[in-house]
């Protein structure tokens, strides 16, 4: 038997592993009766920590909801808060891979770079950028090739920047939280971000308004899985299609997002 023909053998069997180990996702969770989901806690509406110290928002209501329709019981959800520390940047992904979680549902947006490290299943929002600033600095593109403009490290806004307005002066900071006490110090920057965290900020600061409503294109945030894990992301597109169909992202909408946007975002600019 030639060496190449052993080799091959053992590729094969180490393929068909893997495959059977990631399509076994989903019954894995079923055995476990518990399922580990990755989310954040730190950018309100979507998620944050509650008057009682609860991961609470969106985001974490969706997560909930799965593992109650997955699993009987909402209960049945093991919220892992991911560090905030770069969660659009490749670590977002690790616990993913290394298996510490089964899904993450953490304001992910699915760019294509994104979709080459995971599986994404249907979106549960459509977001844009916006930009905020004060009520007393001019609005339009134009004034911001005269001020800084503030944005999350290696979120999608510092790639349209770099893209398509080099000339802009940018200024990017590690965390939502970050950019928003560095908008507050200065008085001559913007902060350019998804319209969904920015909504909810600017109506929570009365002295900033929205300058620009939406820059560039639409883009999608949705749940994601570990690549390969075929049968955990066929169930999940099924739910979300449910969730849609049967008013759960209205009815989460009005109770978890209405109150922070009131008439200034509507549902049928941010829901699927």
């Amino acid at each position: 038997m030639s060496a190449f023909f052993l080799a091959f053998i053992a590729f094969l069997a180490l393929f068909t592993l893997t495959s059977c180990s990631d399509d076994n996702a989903l019954e894995s969770i079923k055995q476990k009766r518990i399922i580990n989901i990755g989310v954040l806690d730190s950018i309100p509406p979507l998620n944050y920590r509650n008057e009682n110290g609860e991961i609470d928002g969106f985001e974490i209501k969706l997560a909930r909801k799965i593992a109650k329709d997955l699993l009987g019981d909402e209960s049945r959800a093991n919220l892992i808060a991911l560090p905030l520390q770069n969660p659009y940047a490749d670590e977002r992904f690790a616990p993913l891979e290394s298996g510490e979680v089964d899904m993450i549902i953490a304001t992910l947006v699915k760019t294509k770079h994104a979709q080459e490290r995971v599986d994404f299943a249907a979106p549960y929002m459509r977001v844009a950028i916006s930009v905020v600033g004060r009520n007393s600095q001019p609005s339009g593109i134009q004034s911001l090739f005269n001020a800084p403009v503030i944005i999350k490290k290696d979120a999608v806004s510092e790639e349209y920047f770099r893209e398509n307005y080099p000339q802009i002066e940018v200024r990017s900071y590690e965390t939502i939280p970050e950019c928003f006490d560095a908008l507050v110090a200065d008085k001559s920057a913007y902060f350019a971000g998804l319209n969904a965290i920015a909504f909810a900020w600017m109506r929570q600061n009365p002295e900033f308004t929205i300058s620009i409503p939406v820059l560039g294109d639409e883009y999608e945030l949705a749940p994601a899985v570990k690549k390969g894990n075929k049968s955990l992301l066929k169930w999940l597109n099924k739910e979300i299609a449910t969730l849609k169909k049967d008013g759960f992202f209205m009815q989460t909408y009005e109770a978890s997002l209405l109150p922070y946007y009131g008439k200034e975002l509507k549902p049928q600019n941010i829901l699927p």
